[in-house]
Formats: C-alpha cells, sequence, structure tokens
C-alpha cells in the first residue's frame, strides 16, 4: 500500500486521472456518487472520497486547511475487503494489514474500493 499526503496541487492531478465513484459527506447528507454524476465540491461537503478498485484520494478539513491523501494498492499487499450497505448502496471496503515487530497482525489503513 502506498499512502501519501497531496499538496492541492497534486489533488487536483490526482482527480484528473478518474475515478469511478465519489462519495461526498455534506453536513445535511452522504451521497454516493458515480464519477458521471459528480459536479463538485460545494461549501456543504466536509470530506470527499474519490475510488476506484485500485486507489482512493480523500479530502478533508484539518485545522481549518483543506487536506488531501491518496492511499493506492501495491503488487503484494495483504488486504481484506468487506461489503457494506449505507444509505441503499453497497460499498467495498478494503483494509490493509501489516504485522508489528512482534508479528500481530494490525489494520494499518482503510479506504472505499467499489460501490453498486
Amino acid at each position: 500500500m502506498i499512502k501519501r499526503k497531496l499538496s492541492m496541487t497534486e489533488f487536483e492531478e490526482e482527480l484528473g486521472k478518474g475515478f469511478d465513484h465519489v462519495l461526498l459527506c455534506k453536513l445535511s447528507s452522504v451521497e454516493i456518487l458515480s464519477a458521471g454524476e459528480y459536479v463538485g465540491i460545494d461549501d456543504e461537503v466536509t470530506e470527499a472520497r474519490f475510488f476506484d478498485a485500485g486507489r482512493e484520494v480523500r479530502l478533508f478539513e484539518q485545522n481549518g486547511e483543506k487536506r488531501a491523501v491518496l492511499i493506492e494498492d501495491e503488487e503484494n499487499d495483504i488486504a481484506d475487503i468487506k461489503i457494506e450497505r449505507l444509505k441503499g448502496n453497497t460499498l467495498n471496503i478494503k483494509k490493509y494489514i501489516s504485522f508489528d515487530e512482534d508479528g500481530q497482525a494490525y489494520i494499518e489503513a482503510i479506504r472505499l474500493c467499489g460501490a453498486e
């Protein structure tokens, strides 16, 4: 798994590569959209997740500043996919599993990887 912080310029570049789905967390609702339905982020959005089978870019606010993070698959990742329902939609959630120095497994990151 590759996980890295993005500048706002890098965030825009990643969006330009395209995504299958968008999850928008708004003050009044949560929306799950296909990429073709996405029209932009308004003032009501508190978090946005742009995702497909191989990666997710998350936009959120922290201490009054917009932040972005990329989580992307690597070839030898150990992961588990769980299916959950939200507002009549099915979400596929990938949990990346790592091991500490004692060999104990833990979840290093979680991201969205599909929606129906």
